[in-house]
């Protein structure tokens, strides 16, 4: 049966709007200049409101912080079996994680003459609760991708999925010779990576946006899923634990 021309409409308005939604996620994940820049900029903001104890400050370093599109990069590539867009979204995160340690390490050796204040020693012991707001964070930043109507949903979600001020609270504990805290701050930053990739991959799943690399192959569905796995059983579980022995704090980001 033949479609009738305002069904074969449609289905050419969503396929082009998938495209659409794959060309933006596929640029949110890449590895450039602009990128780089504005994540360097967001360590720096993120460490001086650190530094002095303003939570007004940290939140704007939320807002410019550019670390959430590769991880939807690297959800939708789980969840499609892309994984040419894996491999770049995972490099991109990688760097910029890195940029950020490296700017919170060189705040952390000029202030040494400061106090660590309440916003840093927040953020050094996370709980479950912070699993699951960056979960459900995860959860609605694939569905701001996947609706043009919630766009703008995802200053709040940057908000609430906060990424760049643990690790860079990491690199200034680092900096400081505090070795332990600072591993509870970089949980706390894996904490919120994997379960936003894990809240948004559930979320794209069952997307109709196909794969960026054409021609699907039982081979690189079965790469996908046994990575899927990997991913589950090497990430999950280690930081569930870790978070269910911390002592509840204050989650404040």
């Amino acid at each position: 049966m033949s479609e009738t021309p305002l069904a074969a409409e449609l289905n050419q308005t969503g396929e082009v709007r998938r495209r659409a939604i794959r060309e933006s996620v596929i640029a949110g994940a890449a590895l450039t200049g602009p990128y780089l820049a504005m994540n360097v900029a967001a360590a720096f903001v993120a460490g001086f409101g650190l530094m002095e104890n303003s939570p007004a400050v940290i939140i704007g370093a939320m807002l410019i912080a550019m670390l959430f599109g590769p991880i939807i990069g690297i959800a939708m590539a789980l969840a499609k079996a892309d994984l040419r867009l894996l491999s770049r979204a995972i490099v991109a995160e990688v760097v910029g994680a890195v940029c950020v340690l490296a700017v919170g390490c060189l705040i952390g050796l000029s202030t040494r003459h400061l106090t660590i204040g309440t916003e840093i020693l927040n953020r050094t012991a996370p709980n479950l609760l912070d699993l699951l707001i960056a979960l459900v964070g995860g959860l609605a930043g694939g569905f701001t991708f996947l609706s043009t109507s919630l766009s703008s949903v995802i200053v709040g979600v940057a908000i609430a999925t906060a990424l760049v001020p643990p690790l860079t609270t990491c690199g200034i504990l680092l900096a400081r010779g505090l070795p332990e805290a600072a591993m509870g701050a970089f949980l706390l930053f894996l904490a919120n990576f994997s379960a936003i990739a894990f809240g948004a991959m559930t979320r794209l799943f069952g997307s109709r946006i196909s794969p960026c690399s054409n021609g699907e192959t039982p081979e690189r569905d079965r790469a996908a899923i046994g990575i899927r796995r990997l991913v589950a059983r090497s990430c999950i579980p280690p930081i569930w634990d870790a978070l269910a022995h911390q002592c509840p704090g204050n989650t404040a980001k």
